[in-house]
């Protein structure tokens, strides 16, 4: 198993400077993508389908978990990611994140 740390991206200036330039918000992977982030469940597709839903700009946050991932998430829009003890296991050897 690869077990990947997130790198927090966003820090507060850069959310308020994101914010005063039309930022168009923060989506939480639990709340709004119904992922478990409980490291045995699998996540990717409740992510893929936020990361599709979600408006170009925004920001994906992880949130006190560990997201089981076991298929490439395919992205065509630019999007955030923020971590917050959080981390990412995949059970094979794939490249997470892909874009189209």
């Amino acid at each position: 198993m690869n077990k990947i740390k997130l790198i927090i991206i966003a820090l507060t200036s850069v959310l308020s400077i994101k914010c005063q330039i039309g930022g168009t918000g923060v989506y939480d992977a639990k709340t709004h993508g119904g992922c478990s982030g409980n490291g045995v469940t699998q996540d990717a597709t409740n992510l893929q389908n936020l990361i599709n839903a979600v408006p170009a700009g925004s920001t994906i946050k992880f949130e006190g978990g560990n997201f089981a991932i076991n298929t490439a998430l395919t992205f065509s829009k630019l999007l955030f990611f923020e971590g917050i003890n959080a981390s990412i296991t995949t059970t094979a050897n794939i490249q997470i994140f892909s874009m189209l």
